[in-house]
């Protein structure tokens, strides 16, 4: 991702709070032809950034389509942190999920990569993890899949 998109990707995570979304449509034909594209960005308590790509139909399923909900819809409680994010783009739009971490009553860490707690609505993405590599692990095979 180059300078000027990695700009505009910090500078919207700023708008990310919670669990909320941030999508930005881009106008320019020429990048229509884009692959699809990921950037994990985790910057606390150091900065990780990983990039790779993914397919277009896991792309439009994972952040642009609602669905069938088959499971539960994890609700981060409010005192918790923002961790990072993860930015993905098919080269039309750009979609920003918040990464957010806490501990749970029982003591676990948890980790947590979504764009919104309500059921059936994009995106679908959603990764639960309890720890660090786990959450990036999580996110990484949802991105891999190819339906």
């Amino acid at each position: 991702m180059d300078t000027k998109r990695f700009s505009l990707v910090l500078s919207l995570v700023s708008l990310t709070v919670g669990s909320t979304l941030a999508i930005v449509h881009f106008e320019n034909g020429e990048t229509q032809q884009m692959n699809c594209k990921y950037m994990i960005c985790l910057l606390y308590p150091t900065t990780e950034i990983i990039e790779g790509k993914c397919e277009k139909d896991t792309f439009e399923r994972l952040f642009q389509k609602d669905y069938v909900m088959s499971g539960e819809r994890i609700s981060p409680p409010t005192g918790r942190a923002i961790e990072g994010f993860l930015a993905a783009s098919d080269g039309q739009s750009l979609v920003v999920v918040p990464i957010v971490h806490w501990v749970a009553p029982s003591g676990k860490q948890m980790y947590l990569c979504q764009g919104t707690n309500e059921p059936g609505k994009a995106p679908a993405f959603s990764a639960l993890a309890e720890s660090r590599e786990s959450v990036i692990k999580r996110i990484k095979e949802q991105l891999r899949e190819i339906k």
